[in-house]
């Protein structure tokens, strides 16, 4: 359709083809906080699908962080493909030895079992007034997850089959 945006992917062994629930609620979610200009950090990023859809839809910069130097491989490779290369940086290992600072739109995609012990490094990514997004959760899940990310105000909690993604806002600012 006109005005629509392509994004091409090889997901190679990481995760995050587009098709999966959890990956199209965050897709849905970034498309209603993504603002142009932003630098957004995907935490766990996989195939790179929600960072290089960012660039793709106005985001000036991305910051992919994963564990799997597979997924690293992979994003850097979908970035280039996607012709957002540069505007992608990707660091491999765990989210506190990966970028400093904190961004207005922070995606992670990931199961509760990472999440969970994630949820203070995650809420202190937020930039003020900035918003997290996380997915990979299941609809049981909710309300440990909301507990376990209580520092930052809930605004949406999105489904789609038994999966959920949550919206929270940072409210300081």
């Amino acid at each position: 359709m006109p005005g629509d945006v392509v994004l091409t992917l090889d997901p190679g062994g990481a995760f995050g083809t587009g098709t999966h629930e959890t990956t199209r609620l965050l897709l849905e979610a970034l498309q209603r906080h993504l603002a142009p200009g932003m630098h957004v950090l995907d935490v766990g990023c996989g195939s790179g699908i929600l960072a290089i859809a960012c660039l793709l839809l106005g985001a000036d910069r991305a910051t992919g962080v994963d564990v799997d130097p597979e997924s690293v491989r992979v994003s850097r490779e979908n970035a280039e493909l996607n012709g957002v290369g540069d505007r992608l940086a990707l660091h491999e290992g765990t989210l506190s030895a990966g970028p400093a600072g904190r961004f207005p739109l922070v995606l992670a995609n990931i199961e509760s079992r990472v999440l969970v012990p994630l949820a203070g490094e995650l809420c202190a990514r937020v930039a003020p007034s900035g918003v997290l997004v996380i997915g990979g959760l299941l609809a049981a899940e909710r309300e440990r997850m909301l507990a376990a990310y209580s520092a930052l105000r809930p605004i949406a909690v999105h489904e789609q089959g038994e999966w959920i993604a949550i919206e929270l806002k940072n409210g300081d600012g």
